[in-house]
């Protein structure tokens, strides 16, 4: 263990939370030790803000929560102690020891236990250990670096500081063995990789290859969490790059990956959507994970819809079709369920509208504006009949109020052809043709 006093580094307090400050006042007060860790402690070394801040301790989760009213406990398979102040969370984990896969969970032990499945995927990693102990059992050397905000101390179990100065990604310990583990920890790799600008240790590098299809076991919820940290984080064009470097892509999105390898021109919308969504974050403006998917996701849907008019159906039912069979391969893939790819697949069908009726353009983006319109009360007049996740409608309404079914709000009293993002079960119509024309609004002169 290296430690590093305190003028031979450059953290100092007034860059870090008065919240997180409190937590490991008080814990120290509580008779446990308490340290800044993590990403945090990276940062500050490299003259950067964080905005987010952990604290380790040799405190149980539930010795925790008794010291702060304004705990939970969160988690199964790490459990950690949230505690809030307002808005902001400082995460408390307890320092985590070596497992033992044959330890039985007791009453006793508090359910200080570890679980590994038979392929040595680490389902569960409870067992509370010391600082040294924690230190080791983390995923990269950089993100393992402690601060003591009472003595001002930095301490260094794994060469994460060397690893700062020669800006290297390393997985602490066995790269293979860590990697089988928890997959996870391969996407954590370029994660941080393409965030710091670090290039990738050679051993690190090396074991991917041979573990990279035990991403396949990982559920699409947790895989979705990920891909928001890897693609809205700011750094999504560089993470793109390293993930194809590295062909780790084709474990999140096989069809876009496919696509990637031999089609330039798809491959440049991806880039240019990553590039964008990039330049909307530094600029501190809203982005969406469906506008990625719509992009990482085209490629299949784009293939499907040719596929289809190929075999006879006209240009915007084949699009619809493909984007609800890709809207029900959604339970599988890293999308994280129908509701993102069903907004991906807005995103294609106003693309595809465009193509055929430019005027139907604009009005599609009135009626997929606000996804609040779903639980707004249904528009008289907006008589979708559609059983299809997509459908086309033309209607003849100037209803001011969001229809259930997400149409338009205040659309001419002309026929306008527009978008009904509509799905089985929120229009109580039954299924009908794509294309629908209803009649005229009655007026009281006519009642």
């Amino acid at each position: 263990m290296k430690v590093i006093p305190r003028d031979q580094h450059c953290i100092s307090r007034k860059h870090i939370s008065d919240s997180a400050l409190k937590v490991m006042a008080r814990l120290r007060d509580g008779g446990h030790q308490a340290y800044l860790v993590g990403g945090a402690v990276r940062d500050l070394l490299l003259g950067g803000h964080p905005k987010d801040f952990d604290v380790a301790t040799d405190a149980t989760p539930e010795a925790v929560h008794a010291l702060f009213r304004n705990s939970r406990i969160i988690g199964r398979r790490f459990r950690i102690v949230h505690v809030r102040f307002g808005r902001e969370i400082i995460e408390v984990t307890t320092f985590r020891g070596h497992h033992d896969n044959d330890a039985p969970q007791t009453a006793e032990n508090g359910g200080n236990h570890s679980r590994q499945s038979a392929s040595g995927l680490l389902l569960r990693d409870n067992v509370y250990g010391t600082l040294e102990e924690d230190a080791v059992r983390r995923d990269l050397t950089v993100n393992a670096l402690y601060y003591d905000s009472g003595t001002f101390e930095v301490f260094d179990h794994v060469h994460g500081l060397r690893d700062l100065e020669r800006r290297s990604i390393c997985i602490i310990g066995d790269p293979a063995v860590r990697f089988t583990e928890d997959p996870v920890r391969m996407l954590r790799v370029m994660r941080f990789a393409a965030k710091l600008g670090f290039r990738i240790d050679r051993d690190t590098a090396r074991a991917i290859p041979g573990c990279a299809h035990l991403l396949a076991e990982i559920p699409a919820a947790r895989l979705f969490d990920e891909f928001l940290k890897l693609f809205l984080s700011g750094h999504a064009a560089a993470t793109l790059e390293l993930l194809l470097q590295h062909k780790l892509l084709q474990y999140l999105f096989p069809g876009t990956a496919h696509s990637l390898q031999r089609d330039m021109h798809t491959l440049a919308l991806v880039r240019a959507a990553m590039t964008n969504t990039d330049q909307r974050v530094a600029a501190d403006k809203p982005v969406t994970p469906a506008f990625l998917l719509a992009a990482l996701l085209w490629p299949a849907a784009d293939r499907q819809a040719r596929h289809l008019q190929e075999h006879g159906e006209p240009p915007i039912p084949a699009m619809h079709h493909a984007a609800g069979q890709d809207d029900r391969r959604a339970h599988t893939d890293p999308g994280g369920g129908t509701t993102m790819a069903r907004a991906a697949a807005v995103c294609w069908a106003r693309k595809a509208s465009r193509r055929r009726d430019s005027a139907a353009s604009s009005v599609a983006s009135m009626a997929t504006a606000n996804s609040a319109a779903l639980a707004a009360p249904a528009c008289p007049m907006a008589k979708v009949a559609t059983g299809t996740p997509l459908g086309i409608c033309t209607m003849l309404c100037s209803e001011s109020t969001p229809c259930r079914c997400r149409l338009a709000t205040g659309t001419p009293s002309t026929g306008t052809t527009v978008l009904a993002a509509s799905m089985p079960g929120r229009c109580a119509a039954p299924p009908a043709p794509a294309m629908i024309a209803f009649s005229p609004r009655p007026t009281a002169a006519s009642a």
